[in-house]
């Protein structure tokens, strides 16, 4: 984007990805609760040899590794959808007092508004 470019913010939009980003988060959480306990190997579930042994005792770390990853990135996701709905209030207030700037410093004489065309 170049420098003095517009930035054009639909606070509409914001709210419906902060939407989406609880939505995930929460579908992250859930996955990760509901699958915890099919990841749990016993010592022996990979043979009786010390390959088997070996194999079995690298899966806890590494199932307990990607648990806490996925339950961060459901964090992040859930902060992430905080951060946007703020975004869009301040957006949404922004656009209503400039709004109001606009109107309180209006040149123009105000008159009587317009009556609503008759239907024909």
């Amino acid at each position: 984007m170049a420098l003095g470019s517009k930035v054009q913010v639909r606070p509409a939009d914001l709210a419906t990805l902060s939407d989406r980003c609880i939505d995930l988060a929460i579908d992250l959480t859930g996955a990760i609760t509901e699958s915890a306990s099919g990841l749990t190997v016993a010592t022996r579930d990979a043979g009786d040899t010390d390959g088997g042994y070996a194999t079995t005792a690298a899966h806890g770390p590494c199932a307990e590794a990607a648990h806490d990853a996925i339950e961060s990135l459901a964090a992040v996701l859930d902060a992430d959808a905080e951060a946007l709905m703020l975004a869009a209030f301040a957006f949404s207030d922004a656009d209503e007092s400039a709004a109001r700037a606009i109107e309180a410093s209006s040149s123009a004489p105000t008159g009587p508004k317009p009556a609503p065309p008759t239907p024909r």
